[in-house]
């Protein structure tokens, strides 16, 4: 009689271990009513090997009790009668329909105890989805145009929301791009920034065109449109950019004197000892040694500088209240610098940077006008940035 290795006891103890608490985790979230984590296990044993009735059974069991309960579900809430409800419906013909899909591809499932084919009564859900989608798709536009007509620009950002998943829901229902545009117009916070001369003189024309250029569109986001010509829309806020005054320093012209100096290699001569003997290596040759000596240069270095600044505000208005909710000091500065240097005496004394500068030569200064030109340039930038760190303010 032949008897079994220690090996193939193990490999036996071992197959009854895996398959007993796998069953019983299927058992336990049955008797829990946890009916489609029974299902998931079911199905993924079934599906290596359909020979398996205590799963069939388990399968059978909790495909019946999880189908009843979501179809009770759903009478309950059609009875309700409450349209907000179709969604709740939706979702669970969506549940059926995918528990379904993972049970059919097994079917025929076979029992032993009695024999038998397992009893899978499959819900005819397509009608019933394509249905209820409908009535989801209803609800949702009805909703969101009452939030449109009857609210404010926050509901029409809620109903841009609801729009949006009507168009998942049911792509081509009624006129629903037109209302999402709607929406969308309807949410939006539209701003209109213009530029005001607060000087008290006019402005160089070239600075008035800088200021008309900036260019806002990196500034638009969802809800939220930036605009420069007034046109004929209605505005949210008008944001204003007040240009208050235009400094240029004088021009300055600035000397430093001082003397340059440097040792420099200046030949070669024998190296002697202390007795005034010539040195001489292992080889008996004459070493050499470098000579050097100061040489010295007085160096003239002149900077000139002159600088423009633009001062300017940024005042936010709401239109429907007409109330400054913010006001932002903001400037921007254009700066003309040139230095260079003259010298007379041994070039070798100077430094490289000393060098380079005399290799410069005096610039005439620029104009007024053209440093605040430069200056407006900057200025766009920085009213830029303001506006954008500030948006939040204008989402409301």
């Amino acid at each position: 009689m032949k008897t079994l290795s220690t090996n193939g006891m193990i490999a036996i103890l071992s197959a009854f271990l895996i398959f007993l608490p796998s069953c019983k985790v299927a058992e336990k979230a049955l008797n829990k009513g946890d009916y489609d984590k029974t299902i998931d296990l079911c199905v993924n044993k079934l599906s290596k090997n359909k020979n398996k009735p205590d799963k069939v059974l388990l399968l059978e069991q909790a495909f019946r009790k999880a189908n009843k309960r979501d179809l009770d579900r759903i009478a309950f809430l059609n009875k309700d009668g409450q349209p907000e409800r179709h969604q709740a419906v939706l979702d669970l013909y969506y549940q059926i329909s995918r528990r379904q899909n993972k049970i059919m591809p097994l079917l025929p499932l076979y029992l032993e105890s009695p024999k038998r084919v397992a009893n899978f009564d499959m819900v005819a859900t397509n009608e019933a989805i394509v249905s209820t989608r409908k009535n989801v798709a209803e609800f949702l536009y009805v909703k969101s145009n009452k939030l449109m007509t009857e609210g404010d620009k926050m509901d029409a950002r809620r109903a841009y929301g609801l729009l949006k998943e009507l168009k998942t829901i049911y792509p081509g229902f009624r006129d629903v791009d037109t209302q999402i545009d709607r929406a969308i117009n309807l949410g939006t916070n539209h701003v209109l920034v213009q530029t005001h001369n607060s000087t008290g003189s006019p402005l160089p024309p070239q600075i008035e065109q800088n200021l008309r250029k900036i260019s806002l569109s990196n500034l638009n986001q969802q809800w939220l449109s930036f605009y420069t010509n007034k046109g004929n829309r209605a505005y949210d806020y008008d944001v204003k950019i007040n240009i208050n005054r235009i400094e240029i320093t004088p021009e300055q012209l600035t000397e430093r004197l001082f003397k340059a100096e440097k040792e420099v290699k200046d030949g070669w001569q024998y190296a002697k000892d202390k007795s005034g003997r010539v040195l001489v290596d292992s080889l008996g040759k004459k070493i050499k040694e470098d000579v050097y000596r100061m040489v010295f240069a007085d160096v003239v270095q002149v900077q000139q500088q002159k600088r423009g600044t633009i001062h300017a505000s940024v005042d936010v208005l709401d239109t429907s209240s007409r109330q400054l909710i913010g006001s932002y000091p903001v400037s921007s500065n254009a700066d003309f610098s040139n230095v260079f240097a003259t010298f007379h005496g041994n070039p070798d004394a100077l430094d490289c940077d000393t060098q380079e500068l005399t290799n410069n030569r005096f610039s005439p200064f620029p104009s007024n006008e053209e440093l605040a030109v430069q200056a407006s340039q900057g200025l766009k930038q920085s009213l830029l940035d303001l506006v954008r760190e500030n948006r939040r303010l204008l989402l409301d």
